[in-house]
């Protein structure tokens, strides 16, 4: 199923690029809102490659599409037809607005990236708690009442990122298809990095590294919680 590729490999590829990331970038680009943008921005053409080697062809990234915050198209005869829309929302307490965005839009696959304290295992105790559980299941809902009412193909994917206090950076994945939950990725876990520091404004202290994310930089990424 070229849906469900889509996604894998977009998850694949995602992670990879995170992996590689040195610490003191990650932290840069994940202290603040435009940071976290700027790396999606930058992580398309990577994306678009690796994903049009699945299929193909040359995969063309852009952004601000249909008031869509990022897709990557195929040329069909000078035509850009996109087969996946990113949508990127560093509040994911009002990301249920992209959801409905998404599953109202006809693409292979549709992809919501955002950031918040997620995992509910006791690591966020005293600190305003995880919030997987209800968050995800305001997601879903929606997905399934939509594709109830009016069904479509496609995958609608959700990658949640995460700077956790015990010195890890992590991004949890679900994919969804016709309103159902996908084994695809077998695990909610599809990157755990050691990042060595509680939350990114102490790994730029530590590290010296300069937090101006208006400058340029080589390399970008984007994940967890929310820091203004």
């Amino acid at each position: 199923m070229l849906n469900v590729d889509l996604w894998r490999r977009f998850i694949e590829t995602f992670s990879a690029e995170i992996e590689t990331l040195p610490v003191d970038q990650l932290a840069r680009f994940w202290s603040s809102h435009p940071g976290r943008t700027e790396f999606y921005r930058r992580m398309l053409p990577g994306l678009a490659t690796g994903l049009g080697s699945l299929i193909e062809e040359e995969l063309k990234p852009g952004h601000e599409l249909f008031k869509v915050d990022f897709a990557i198209s195929r040329n069909c005869e000078d035509v850009q037809v996109p087969i996946i829309f990113i949508e990127s929302e560093n509040n994911a307490f009002s990301a249920y607005q992209e959801i409905r965005k998404l599953v109202n839009l006809a693409a292979p696959l549709r992809v919501l990236i955002t950031v918040v304290q997620w995992d509910e295992s006791g690591i966020w105790d005293g600190r305003g708690g995880g919030h997987r559980s209800s968050l995800l299941s305001d997601w879903e809902k929606i997905i399934r009442q939509h594709q109830i009412v009016w069904p479509r193909p496609g995958v609608v994917g959700i990658l949640v990122g995460e700077w956790r206090p015990d010195n890890w950076f992590r991004f949890y994945g679900y994919g969804f298809g016709e309103g159902h939950r996908l084994a695809v990725p077998n695990e909610e876990v599809i990157l755990r990095k050691r990042v060595g520091y509680e939350d990114p404004l102490k790994a730029l202290a530590a590290i010296g590294a300069d937090s101006n994310l208006t400058k340029p930089a080589e390399s970008i990424l984007d994940s967890g919680n929310i820091i203004d």
